[in-house]
């Protein structure tokens, strides 16, 4: 193929080839890779790179096809770009068969014109002829290969799903709309793989999103039945049709926006598996999610609920306890006390695995010769060295009511009289009540203590250019100086599609350098973003917090307005915006993507009252803020800003607490407490119910 003469300019010519992976030879040698074998260097990682060895053929029936959905992005063909034209031609022809192979440290990708490259597989990085840089990154059940050069970014993702390699090849450019392409392949021939990777090892957020489910409505700690609202957020705006899967059954197929329906969960309620499987208009398979709903994982506590006299004349006492044990921890023994004399040791336990849920152990404790100071104690130890106990008077008790023993924690800001965070509070500073009961608080936790869940969306669409040097420069800033040793931090970015830059990781140098990859072009889809960023903190442990850079336009979320605040308000996430929006705005990219209009600047209004209206509720609602930069600003003043609205943010996320007391609700049913402060002057601005804090 005679490259220059496809793509009609020596830019392309010189690019495009390689960035694709498809035309150009072998050019690890002009790296430094280190000579390491894969699974020596990178682990748990190197064994799903080996369960993806093997030669493999595209489904065609399962697959995109480059050249029609690059068609699809005008609506008049003959404005069709000859560039994008000519590339998703080039792809068509080099995506029909594939061969992954690892050799002496290196990932050798062979396309179907035989043509290879070589990655480092220690994610070194390596330049070609032509200044493109690459880099391979070996993520769990997933390789990553990105290709970048200045205004141009390609990302492909290959991940094993249901036996068949799925690649995801992402393309961004500061001239033309962005592209994504899906190929399926089936293994070729009889041959098997290499190595295997356990489902439960892949991780969904690891693989680029083409629709996520957006949790139904539930209360706190409340346990779903009955008739149930599932909603979606579609990311690949090919989706024709979505298929619901309720363990492992088809209930239901949508085939209009907005992509939703009613289920029947079981009654009573159990863990149920909810799945959905989106098509496009042809058929094709173009992705799936999967949540579990009802997941019991109650973080470690243990209560005494009964003490009951025995017969003869109350001899004996019949005293029970119940331990919430979190998935995955493994009861060892229970361990019953009068006052400091061990009594009983319950360890037959075995039989309750590592599911988690609440255990109810008994034992019969002698309560002859009571006095005033005599009690009941009880340890639960895990398999892991975790310990708790509860303790109770014996004199007097005849019998104790049922108390279900669920550790509730909050995390609370409490602000002073001027909207300052306020920290070091004491538990005797809160009130917590519970269906009129006041609720003692069990334990106050500083922001220091309890790990932070912090997610950044990143609005990268061409209106952010003007200052995109700048902000990328101070959001890498504060995110590799505000995550302490155990937070975690993930990165979505957003135009007019969504993508998750980074999952949750505590390296804050990753963070940093994803931010560096992105290329701002495109439109602005705000609520999508918001959206799924707020799915991605699942029931993920730790104190949370979202910050949305955006300039506040919305013109191309496929989800509705209310959508995203509906959920912004139930999941309670604090919410910061640091909106840097304009009245009117200079577009890059407003006439078509080629001929002599490309790239001329169009000037029209950029967002209306509603767009700031609909940030500030969301804001005042979650307990978070919105805070409004000025981009006509001077660079210095302008970075000087954005410093500062970072500063106020940190102090906010080092000033939370997070409180614990005990409910008496009933397993499944919703909580709700009430928390205010003691303090004079101080008011409890926000309350965020956690599912686990360790």
């Amino acid at each position: 193929m005679n490259t220059a003469a496809t793509f009609g300019s020596p830019y392309l010519a010189s690019f495009v080839p390689v960035l694709l992976c498809l035309a150009s030879p072998t050019f690890g040698q002009q790296g430094e890779p280190k000579a390491a074998s894969v699974q020596g260097k990178t682990g748990a990682a190197g064994a799903a790179i080996t369960a993806l060895e093997g030669s493999w053929i595209r489904n065609e029936d399962l697959s995109e096809n480059p050249i029609q959905k690059t068609a699809g992005l005008w609506r008049d063909p003959k404005r069709t770009s000859v560039a994008l034209t000519g590339l998703s031609t080039s792809l068509a022809e080099r995506v029909g068969q594939l061969r992954i192979s690892v050799k002496n440290g290196q990932v050798r990708l062979r396309n179907a014109e035989y043509e290879v490259l070589e990655f480092p597989a220690d994610g070194s990085a390596v330049a070609d002829q032509y200044g493109n840089r690459h880099r391979a990154s070996l993520l769990p059940g997933t390789l990553e290969i990105e290709t970048a050069r200045p205004g141009w970014l390609l990302i492909e993702t290959f991940y094993l799903q249901a036996g068949q390699l799925h690649r995801v090849i992402e393309i961004q450019s500061e001239r033309f709309p962005s592209l994504r392409f899906l190929t399926v392949y089936e293994r070729l021939g009889d041959a098997l793989p290499t190595g295997t990777l356990p489902v439960d090892d892949i991780s969904r957020f690891a693989r680029p999103a083409a629709i996520r489910i957006v949790p139904p409505r539930r209360g706190h700690h409340e346990l779903l039945t009955g008739r149930v609202e599932v909603e979606t957020l579609i990311v690949d705006r090919a989706i024709g049709s979505v298929e619901f899967f309720l363990d492992g059954r088809r209930r239901r197929r949508v085939r209009k926006p907005p992509f939703r329906t009613y289920l029947n969960l079981a009654q009573p309620p159990r863990e149920q598996t909810l799945e959905v499987r989106a098509h496009s208009v042809r058929g094709a398979f173009v992705g799936r999610d999967r949540i579990v709903l009802n997941h019991v994982d109650p973080p470690f506590g243990v209560r005494i609920t009964t003490v009951t006299p025995q017969e003869p004349a109350g001899s004996t006492s019949l005293v029970a306890a119940t331990v919430a044990v979190p998935r995955g921890a493994v009861l060892l023994r229970v361990d019953f006390y009068r006052n400091e004399q061990l009594v009983e040791t319950v360890n037959d336990l075995a039989q309750y695995g590592a599911a988690g849920g609440f255990r109810r152990v008994s034992a019969s404790l002698p309560a002859h010769d009571l006095s005033p100071q005599d009690y009941v104690r009880v340890t639960a130890s895990l398999a892991d060295g975790r310990e708790l106990e509860d303790a109770q008077l014996l004199e007097g008790v005849t019998f104790k009511g049922e108390i279900d023993v669920q550790l509730v924690h909050l995390q609370v800001l409490v602000v002073d009289a001027q909207g300052a965070p306020v920290g070091r509070l004491t538990a005797a500073d809160f009130l917590i009540t519970e269906d009129g009961e006041r609720k003692a608080v069990e334990e106050v936790q500083q922001a220091g203590e309890v790990p932070l869940l912090l997610g950044m969306a990143i609005d990268s669409s061409a209106s952010m250019k003007p200052v995109w040097s700048q902000l990328k420069s101070v959001s890498g800033a504060f995110l590799e100086t505000s995550l302490a040793a155990e937070d975690r931090a993930f990165l979505v970015d957003f135009d007019e599609s969504i993508r998750l830059l980074q999952p949750l990781t505590s390296n804050a140098p990753a963070l940093r350098s994803r931010l560096e990859r992105l290329v701002p072009n495109g439109g602005t889809a705000l609520n999508d973003g918001i959206l799924f960023s707020l799915v991605q903190y699942e029931n993920e442990p730790g104190r949370r917090a979202l910050i949305v850079v955006t300039d506040g336009m919305d013109i191309d979320s496929r989800s509705e307005p209310e959508q995203a605040a509906a959920f912004a308000e139930r999941t309670g996430i604090p919410i910061y915006f640091i909106d840097l929006g304009r009245d009117r705005i200079a577009l890059a990219n407003g006439g078509p993507p080629d001929g002599e209009t490309a790239g001329t600047a169009l000037t029209r209004t950029a967002r209306s009252s509603d767009h700031v209206l609909r940030m500030r509720q969301q804001a005042q609602r979650s307990g978070g803020r919105l805070f409004g930069i000025d981009t006509k600003l001077a660079p210095p003043d302008f970075l000087g800003e954005v410093r500062e609205v970072f500063d106020q943010i940190r102090q906010d996320l080092r000033r939370q607490h997070v409180l614990a007391y005990y409910s008496n609700r009933p397993v499944g049913a919703a909580i709700d407490p009430d928390v205010q402060t003691l303090r004079d002057g101080l008011t409890v601005k926000s309350v965020l119910p956690l599912d686990r804090v360790d």
